[in-house]
């Protein structure tokens, strides 16, 4: 079973990340600021996305639970798809390429639903 580095390394921080430093400035300044825009976190496997991602969700809202979930989406051109879906009050996180979709694709259908 795989285990998130989140998961063995609950003290971590932005600010405690040695890699891409500013990558982790820039998340850090928009987890304080007032409005916040919509993000779409992309990059290689491995590279960080999901970690990054609990420790600004953290830093924005403090200690939140997430869950998985699955939703069904109608897709234009094709049937209904059950996606699957990571989710907090705050954030849904997804992986198109699991569903053999293009991100776009998914994207729209998806706020389509939500």
């Amino acid at each position: 079973m795989d285990h998130l580095l989140i998961d063995n390394a609950k003290d971590l921080t932005l600010d405690t990340l040695e890699f891409n430093k500013d990558v982790n400035t820039f998340l850090k300044t928009l987890a304080h600021a007032s409005k916040m825009p919509h993000l779409i976190l992309e990059g290689s496997r491995g590279s960080g996305k999901k970690l990054r991602t609990h420790l600004f969700l953290r830093e924005k809202f403090g200690p939140i639970t997430f869950r998985q979930s699955s939703i069904t989406i109608d897709i234009p051109g094709k049937d209904s798809e059950e996606i699957h879906i990571l989710m907090s009050p705050y954030h849904f996180q997804i992986n198109p390429s699991i569903h053999s979709i293009y991100d776009r694709t998914l994207l729209q259908a998806l706020t389509n639903t939500i």
